[in-house]
């Protein structure tokens, strides 16, 4: 999953909870106030009710309860056990007998006390007054119901769970956008960092000003091309200067294996195969100069025609060929022109082609050369040991590892597949 997704969902669901954990606390921070309010009423209702009851005579008490605005009013005489005179509505369950007696005890301290009471699956708030009055104790009961508060929590909680999927996509979508600005230089670094090869280190991660980690991130891996830069730079220097001590030494050492055979036809064979020995190393040392200055930057194009240089690759390896008993062949070679450095592209041509003849015991050697929509075509299809021995590209030979970088550097791509026949190697040049 990418960074940008997760990061995006990671503030989604922060945004939910926080949110949620808000608004739960806030809907009962209300209910809290709402219930303070309603017991602020009632204690004032219960007071005021208390010092009226007590001004009237007793024949004018229940008139004055009827009138009271409260939803519960009952009003209980206490003796023996408590006894219930009045009740608003009529009907209403009384409160507990037990209870009304406690209050009514004389020890019972003279004070307005307030409770909440589930009722017939309703909460009420309620106050409980006692009053002695004519040496007899009355109770007086007044109670509001809490159905409205909980309702509107209800209310609240139905809102709360419908709003969260909405501001869940829209926190999903801001977020998202948020982190795609925010992490766009880091894509930016990726991306030129994936465009930097060795063949071309002069490029640098462009470094926005932003004074945080990517900023130091994008310095950081420039130091590190800069470094590496450096470093590939002196192994190419070292390689070129190298192969160029080496090259006068080996011609020098060629020419004198020639007049050797012409002098002594004995030792002909012997100095044949010391001969082939040099060419190799030859082609080594030409290797490690052309390595040398593998630049894209740097490398001399001109117009090349690879038909004609298959043709002379054909010619130098036909008699290697078919000293090994191999059918070595072109079975097609249309005209085509690639702009290219000449020596670079034909020794890359000639490793592949080599490559094939150097592992292939028996059987044929073919190469093509065509032209189609995706670009210029080459192929070398051999019978030789199969594609599974150059799937690995750590294993290959210097002279392939070679012929790739040439080959990339002039926008190319070198793959192998199975042989067409099913028994062999397919190596396929693209050149775009």
């Amino acid at each position: 999953m990418p960074l940008r997704r997760k990061i995006g969902i990671f503030y989604t669901v922060s945004i939910l909870a926080l949110t949620l954990v808000f608004m739960l606390l806030q809907s009962l921070l209300l209910v809290k106030l709402e219930k303070r309010s309603l017991e602020l009423r009632l204690l004032s209702l219960a007071e005021m009710e208390e010092d009226l009851l007590e001004k009237l005579p007793e024949g004018r008490w229940l008139q004055e309860l009827a009138k009271v605005n409260a939803d519960i009013v009952q009003l209980f005489e206490v003796k023996d056990k408590a006894k219930l005179v009045f009740s608003k509505p009529p009907g209403f369950p009384p409160l507990e007998k037990a209870l009304v007696a406690r209050l009514a005890d004389p020890k019972y301290p003279k004070e307005t006390t307030t409770s909440e009471v589930k009722i017939e699956k309703e909460t009420y708030k309620l106050a409980l007054i006692r009053m002695l009055t004519s040496g007899k104790a009355i109770v007086l009961l007044l109670g509001y119901s809490l159905e409205p508060v909980e309702s509107t929590l209800r209310h609240l909680l139905i809102l709360i769970l419908c709003l969260l999927p909405a501001l869940g996509v829209v926190s999903y979508i801001l977020s998202s956008l948020l982190v795609k600005a925010s992490l766009s230089p880091v894509r930016e670094i990726i991306e030129v960092a994936k465009s930097i090869g060795v063949e071309d280190l002069s490029r640098r991660i462009p470094v926005y000003k932003t004074g945080d980690e990517i900023q130091e991130l994008a310095e950081t891996f420039n130091y590190m091309i800069e470094r590496l830069e450096r470093s590939v730079s002196a192994i190419k220097r070292f390689s070129g200067e190298a192969a160029h001590q080496l090259k006068s030494p080996l011609t020098a050492l060629q020419t004198y294996v020639e007049l050797l055979m012409d002098e002594c036809p004995q030792k002909r064979e012997e100095l044949g195969r010391l001969q082939l020995k040099l060419k190799e190393l030859a082609r080594l040392v030409d290797g490690l100069l052309h390595l040398s200055k593998l630049d894209s930057s740097s490398i001399q194009r001109e117009e090349v025609s690879l038909d004609v240089v298959l043709l002379e690759i054909f010619e130098e390896l036909k008699d290697q060929a078919e000293e090994k008993g191999l059918n070595f062949k072109i079975v097609k070679l249309e005209p085509a022109k690639l702009l290219a450095d000449r020596t670079l592209i034909k020794h890359a041509l000639f490793n592949i082609v080599e490559n094939a003849v150097k592992f292939t015991k028996e059987g044929e050697i073919r190469i093509s050369l065509t032209r189609e929509k995706s670009g210029i075509i080459v192929e070398v299809e051999d019978t030789g040991p199969g594609v599974e021995n150059v799937k690995n590209k750590e294993q290959w030979s210097f002279g392939l590892s070679l012929a790739e970088r040439i080959i990339k550097a002039h926008n190319g791509n070198l793959e192998f597949e199975a042989a067409s026949k099913g028994v062999g190697t397919k190596a396929v040049v693209v050149f775009k």
